[in-house]
């Protein structure tokens, strides 16, 4: 399943510069996969503060991309992560 996106913040926040915007979209291509996998590590060792410390580093990243499902599911790994793993199991 394709995420959709909406660079709608990002342009207001860059005052519509599309320099800017393209380093942000840089900055998230090279940033957030490394960090996925961090979380997906945390998540398989059952490391919750190391799972839960990435989770809260790309959130607003993923807000201010308006990727508003990958957002929800990296809600649901923070309080998987709070709860250190006593809810459910994370996929």
């Amino acid at each position: 399943m394709a995420l959709k996106y909406n660079l709608s913040k990002v342009y207001a926040l860059s005052d519509n510069d599309p320099e800017f915007v393209n380093e942000i979209l840089k900055l998230f291509v090279t940033e957030v996969p490394e960090d996925l996998k961090q979380i997906k590590e945390g998540i398989k060792k059952k490391d919750h503060k190391y799972a839960y410390s990435y989770a809260h580093k790309i959130k607003p990243t993923l807000d201010l991309m308006g990727l508003n499902v990958a957002f929800e599911e990296i809600l649901q790994v923070e309080a998987w992560t709070k709860a250190e793993g006593k809810k459910k199991e994370i996929i």
